[in-house]
């Protein structure tokens, strides 16, 4: 779900997927199998992850509701 939604998330915004692009394309171009250490040097992929599980999480958040209705003074 978390790479749906970060996909989705670079759709609506073309801006930051040409960017993207600029990154990725010149590491695809000179291995099209790249490993985790070169995948880690990708500095904008780390932000655009981090910023969908920011904005879309894939757990949902806990919403509590008080039992009984509270007062604080002033």
């Amino acid at each position: 779900a978390g790479s749906s939604w970060t996909l989705w998330l670079l759709a609506t915004h073309p801006g930051y997927q040409e960017c993207f692009r600029g990154e990725v394309l010149p590491v695809i171009a000179a291995n099209s199998q790249p490993d985790y250490n070169t995948l880690k040097d990708l500095k904008l992929l780390e932000s655009i992850v981090m910023e969908s599980l920011r904005i879309l999480p894939p757990v949902p958040m806990t919403l509590r509701k008080s039992g009984k209705d509270s007062w604080v003074d002033g």
